[in-house]
């Protein structure tokens, strides 16, 4: 906070930006031109009734003048933080139109910073995109000088608008930055580690995701009534899942799943129901995965994903849908389903190759539907993201015992190295 201007010149500097006149202010309280210019010029004291009424004037009843009140309004930020930390958004909005007086005090740059940082979270915590980047690009000028606090919700604030970007890469930057203040006054919540994590998971790195997921679960402690443990452990059952540590990621999921109901998450819900039947997938169980998918459905009817969950729901879930189907040899079904997906694909070339390639493993005799799945759909779909990549798994296995049933075992073998390359990929987290 500026402590260098005097309370006389706070209030010539208000007064101002307000473009009132000194002869304005004094007449509005009832005292002279003169007494205004002697207080602001600091030739006279202003004492509190004076001040009271220079502030009821101007309307800025609760604005921060004094030492004290500096230091009082500073606290009622972090207390205001910290209710948008706990998901407290009721209370987050009352003390929030209190505070905004701080943006009608021109020389108190840093609170102004700092106030401009938290409501640009609490902002992104509603999902307000474009009104939180508009704010976060508006209090870039206060940066200048600005505190240590105030630089690390500038990084966090930034994290989270490359999320919605999904730059996962810029917006990783900015997360491991918020750690380099650890060390001092500052402690960042565990938020920040499942941010790093969900950061990790999405450029297919899920070992070091899981090592920073952990983390965020052990710091967020026994408050599962947090939505963020529930979406930490989302995503950390997704990883466990994509390295094959199933046991481990149905622990996470069963846990979970209660915890995101007792919530009323329904999006989380619907995606912990949607890993499920993925695992029961790669356990061979593919009818019970189709019960997990029937589940997961209704989750995601009239619901938009959120900036965090940037993925689409029902595409993916139509996509396993039709390899349990595929597997369970429903095919008529399984037709019925890629074709839903086909439609849902129009203009995203991935997933339109995605379903492409699902409709050629029920023609797998036919030379052509081969050649689309190993010459286009493999090198493409193993390019892209990890979630592409467990799909590059499921299309090699059913290739490779389409070629073992055949005879043709040099086909197989070819087959079975990209799936161990792949899988390697996505083990240590390095591209193809």
């Amino acid at each position: 906070m500026d402590t260098a201007l005097t309370l006389g010149k706070k209030i010539r500097e208000i007064r101002k930006a307000k473009g009132l006149s000194q002869d304005n202010l004094a007449n509005g309280i009832k005292c002279s031109a003169s007494a205004i210019s002697r207080i602001e010029g600091g030739e006279a004291d202003c004492g509190d009734e004076i001040l009271a009424a220079i502030k009821k004037y101007m309307e800025i009843e609760k604005a921060p003048m004094l030492e004290y009140e500096l230091t009082l309004f500073k606290n009622r930020l972090i207390i205001w933080c910290d209710m948008i930390t706990d998901y407290r958004m009721s209370d987050a909005h009352t003390i929030r139109n209190e505070l905004s007086i701080i943006e009608q005090l021109p020389f108190e740059r840093d609170l102004a910073a700092l106030y401009a940082m938290i409501d640009t979270r609490l902002l992104f915590y509603e999902h307000k995109i474009p009104a939180a980047m508009e704010k976060l690009k508006a209090a870039e000028p206060l940066l200048d000088n600005a505190s240590e606090e105030v630089h690390y919700l500038f990084h966090r604030n930034s994290g989270f608008a490359y999320t919605a970007a999904n730059n996962w890469d810029k917006a990783l930057s900015h997360y491991l930055k918020c750690l380099d203040y650890s060390n001092g006054e500052i402690k960042p919540d565990a938020s920040i580690w499942s941010n790093i994590g969900t950061c990790y998971a999405h450029l297919g790195k899920p070992i070091r995701a899981i090592s920073y997921l952990e983390q965020a679960i052990m710091k967020y402690g026994n408050n599962h009534a947090h939505i963020g443990v529930a979406y930490t452990n989302l995503v950390l059952t997704n990883c466990y899942t994509a390295i094959g540590e199933l046991n481990i990621a149905k622990k996470h999921a069963k846990a979970t799943l209660l915890q995101t109901q007792s919530l009323g998450d329904k999006i989380t819900s619907g995606w912990i129901l949607f890993i499920r039947s993925v695992i029961c997938l790669k356990e061979g169980n593919p009818a019970e995965g189709l019960e997990f998918i029937e589940q997961a459905s209704p989750c995601f009817q009239g619901h938009e994903p959120s900036y965090l969950r940037s993925f689409t729901a029902y595409p993916d879930l139509l996509v396993n849908k039709a390899l349990c189907l595929l597997e369970i040899k429903n095919l008529t079904e399984c037709k019925n389903v890629i074709e839903q997906g086909k439609l849902l694909a129009e203009g995203d070339e991935k997933l339109a190759i995605i379903f492409e390639a699902l409709n050629k493993l029920m023609t797998l005799r036919d030379t052509c539907s081969t050649k689309y799945i190993e010459n286009i759909a493999i090198p493409y779909l193993r390019k892209i993201d990890i979630s592409s990549k467990e799909t590059v798994l499921d299309l090699c296995d059913r290739l490779e015992a389409h070629y073992r049933k055949r005879g043709a075992n040099k086909k197989a073998d070819a087959i079975a190295v990209i799936y161990r390359d792949v899988h390697k990929e996505i083990i240590c987290g390095v591209s193809s």
